[in-house]
């Protein structure tokens, strides 16, 4: 879309461009078709007041002036509403690794409680009965959590509450956006259809 815009801009300055030039030679001839000797003239057969003759080339000069500018304002909005996105989609990734680091965190460290219980739960053997029920009951409720990790469970409801809390957020603002560009873009239309409407009328 950028590159579109780009281009169209591109031809019109170059048909601006285009439309001086034959302006400067136009007014050129004029000027020294003057100063010819020339036995002829002009019978223009009506009363009415004809325009003058570079007052087409003037307006359409004007038009293609006015599109430059109308596409130069949209190009430069198209290009901010890109970076803000961009910017929203790295700001979205950035928390979302930030989540699972910590998601990650705590799995090595219940891993890391597990393997500590089972070790001294194994290295206990001659230890009290007391200290051994209370390093037997760490060692399996370590255990138990592991187990419960290692289950796809957890993965289920993560993935549940992301789709119940995230998911209708993105998706809010993204119909959010689409609606907002859609309008724009409706805008947009109905004014190059006014434009050539216009130029055609003339």
């Amino acid at each position: 879309m950028v590159q579109t815009e780009a281009y169209t801009l591109g031809r019109l300055s170059q048909a601006i461009k285009t439309l001086e030039i034959n302006q400067d030679n136009f007014e050129w001839r004029l000027n020294h078709m003057q100063s010819e000797e020339a036995e002829w003239q002009i019978d223009w057969q009506s009363t009415g007041k004809y325009p003058p003759l570079l007052e087409p080339l003037h307006t359409g000069i004007a038009n293609l002036k006015n599109h430059v500018a109308y596409i130069e304002g949209k190009l430069t909005h198209l290009k901010g509403a890109c970076t803000r996105w961009r910017s929203h989609i790295s700001e979205s990734r950035y928390n979302w690794s930030e989540h699972m680091g910590y998601l990650g965190h705590i799995i090595i460290l219940l891993v890391t409680l597990a393997e500590m219980g089972n070790v001294l739960s194994q290295g206990a053997g001659e230890a009290s009965s007391h200290g051994t029920e209370i390093v037997s009951f760490w060692a399996s409720v370590s255990n138990n959590l592991v187990a419960f990790f290692n289950h796809p469970l957890p993965y289920v409801i993560v993935i549940g509450l992301y789709l119940i809390f995230v998911f209708p957020v993105l998706i809010n603002k993204l119909v959010k956006w689409s609606k907002y560009q859609f309008r724009k873009f409706v805008k947009w239309f109905k004014y190059q259809f006014r434009n050539s409407s216009s130029l055609r009328g003339k």
